[in-house]
């Protein structure tokens, strides 16, 4: 007889994890199916914010291993790879790579007791039919799904015909840089940098092996990339045409207002759960994957009452609130005249400054109305 459980997860990052873990815990039988096999590279800067701790903390119950974390506290912003100001975070920061921080939250997800099916390229969710085909054949009937397998997911193309809009997606170019290819040492500060990419922002993250090096903005406003790209590597890379670049999407605020169907809800970057500003994403990620998983139990503890959609979207509404705020800064951000503002007299204020750490260490919100008075400061007083 085909297999029945309560909850697939496609997806096996930060909001499958936490999607995973918490369901496990509910008590709901749980199956997770991820394309690749872990651990595996992901293209990310690897900044993990207070906001990152404290949700882990909340989903998972424990820190990550020293092994797969290192604290950072300096920072530097600059333009065109110019610093003009910099200092210590007043938050604690933390770099990591991906490929051992994912596999870390996975396997808790499976010690938890959820089933894991990896390197698993041509499942099939059966979003009509209830029913998961693997590879192989092997089929496994599901009561609810949670799609959290990233900008490109499938399961959001499978809702809506296409994971995301093309006109508001975000695009990434990123590479990592061998300390033997660079020319900035190990343990030097995270470095933001405002001046590489028109309406966008470039990063450079010094880690324990490599310095991950990348910039992103909304596709549609830049076109072609690589030019701006290929400056920014010129500023970290003794010889940057021998290291390799990779692209990808990233959904900079184009979240779904509903994210999902019926027992089908969507999580992360499958949901475009990403702040345009500070390029949060690893936070929402385990929050809405908790959130999630929370709603799928509620809802089979109920009886299956009404759309799995109602709770989940109301569960995040603080999330979206927070993206919309950040949408519309970073619509007055974007403007042509604030560049240069931010350069000379933004960025410098040690109290904007605060306000950037305190959102992006979980303290305030992007709805705190000091936020939306940085905008009217813009406006008015350029």
């Amino acid at each position: 007889m085909m297999r029945i459980v309560d909850l697939v997860v496609m997806g096996g990052g930060p909001a499958g994890a936490a999607a995973a873990i918490t369901a496990a815990r509910r008590g709901l039988s749980v199956v997770v199916v991820d394309k690749a096999a872990f651990p595996r590279g992901k293209l990310c800067g690897g900044l993990l914010s207070g906001r990152t701790a404290s949700q882990i903390a909340a989903v998972f119950g424990t820190a990550p291993p020293d092994a797969i974390v290192q604290p950072q506290s300096d920072f530097i912003f600059s333009w065109n790879g110019k610093p003009f100001t910099g200092g210590t975070s007043p938050i604690g920061l933390h770099l990591t790579a991906r490929r051992e921080f994912d596999w870390w939250l996975l396997s808790q997800a499976e010690a938890a007791g959820a089933a894991l099916h990896q390197g698993v390229r041509d499942a099939d969710p059966g979003l009509e039919a209830g029913i998961l085909t693997l590879a192989g054949g092997e089929q496994i009937g599901w009561r609810a799904l949670i799609g959290a397998d990233g900008v490109n997911s499938a399961v959001a193309r499978g809702l809506f015909g296409a994971a995301f809009d093309q006109q508001t997606i975000g695009f990434c170019l990123e590479a990592e840089v061998p300390y033997a290819q660079s020319l900035r040492p190990a343990g030097a500060p995270l470095q933001i940098d405002f001046g590489s990419i028109a309406s966008g922002y470039a990063w450079s993250f010094p880690k324990s092996k490599t310095v991950t090096v990348g910039l992103g903005a909304i596709k549609s406003r830049v076109g072609d990339f690589k030019p701006a790209m290929a400056a920014l590597l010129a500023l970290h890379a003794k010889d940057p045409g021998r290291v390799p670049v990779k692209g990808h999407f990233i959904p900079f605020g184009d979240f779904r207002k509903v994210p999902g169907r019926g027992n089908v809800i969507l999580a992360g970057d499958a949901a475009g759960l990403v702040d345009p500003l500070t390029g949060e994403g690893i936070a929402y990620a385990i929050e809405s994957g908790a959130l999630a998983a929370g709603s799928v139990a509620d809802w089979l503890a109920e009886g299956k009452k009404g759309d799995l959609t109602g709770d989940y979207t109301a569960g995040l509404a603080g999330i979206h609130a927070a993206l919309a705020a950040s949408n519309h800064l970073a619509g007055v951000m974007h403007q042509r005249f604030v560049p240069a503002f931010i350069k000379r007299k933004l960025v410098s204020q040690e109290r904007v400054q605060r306000k950037f750490f305190a959102i992006l260490g979980g303290a305030a919100e992007s709805t705190d109305l000091a936020k939306f008075n940085l905008a009217r400061y813009l406006l008015l007083r350029r």
